[in-house]
């Protein structure tokens, strides 16, 4: 399911020849992503897929001719159960954009990172971004909570904030016990799940909520 595709080797540029490129790019891969159905806001694209939230964008180098697609996937169960630990939760009823760009919102987890053949118009780069991502997102086996799971444990000493994904998935699979001590575990390293809110940080909301629920 995870797909990376880089070249070995790009073309070196300089930033002043890139960054009109790179403006050019973003702004036609977000006006052209409405005829492949996805919505977008601030260079990002994002849509609902068979209860997932899939987003992709563009990643365009300042210092060679390179630009990457990169599509990320987050379960739509998930967002609503953090919000719910976390106290916000009237989040649920903001638009679907939030998911992609909120400050409070659980980490997407990245399936694909590959390169996009750059053409001299911008245009023609976006269109072939986004035939890249219709036809990465049309083949192979749907993404499951179970894989998604293991996926996000696997980043998860890089990205410490997806230890939110993976505590809401385990709670959203009816596993409150395994997200409980996996919380505890994650106190005890003295980690704060990467979210912190007046001093209170996700893991010790989400130990406090988790407590309550399996007591009750």
């Amino acid at each position: 399911m995870m797909t990376k595709v880089h070249a070995q080797l790009a073309v070196a540029a300089s930033p002043k020849q890139r960054r009109p490129y790179a403006r050019e790019l973003e702004r036609a891969f977000q006006n052209l992503g409405k005829d492949f159905g996805w919505r977008g806001i601030q260079g990002i694209l994002f849509k609902e897929i068979n209860q997932w939230f899939v987003t992709c964008h563009l990643e365009t180098s300042l210092l060679s001719q390179q630009t990457s697609l990169i599509v990320s996937t987050k379960p739509m169960a998930i967002d609503p159960i953090f919000w719910g630990i976390c106290g916000f939760p009237e989040n649920k009823d903001k638009p679907l954009s939030f998911r992609a760009l909120g400050a409070w919102t659980c980490p997407a987890l990245e399936m694909v990172s590959a390169d996009v053949a750059e053409a001299a118009d911008a245009s023609d780069t976006a269109t072939t971004a986004l035939n890249m991502a219709s036809e990465l997102l049309g083949t192979g086996t749907p993404p499951s909570l179970a894989w998604f799971e293991a996926e996000c444990r696997k980043a998860w000493e890089h990205q410490p904030a997806i230890l939110a994904s993976i505590i809401s998935t385990l709670v959203a699979t009816e596993r409150r016990r395994e997200a409980l001590e996996l919380c505890l575990e994650a106190k005890a390293r003295g980690e704060t799940g990467g979210f912190v809110n007046a001093g209170d940080s996700f893991v010790q909301a989400a130990i406090r909520r988790l407590q309550t629920s399996l007591s009750a």
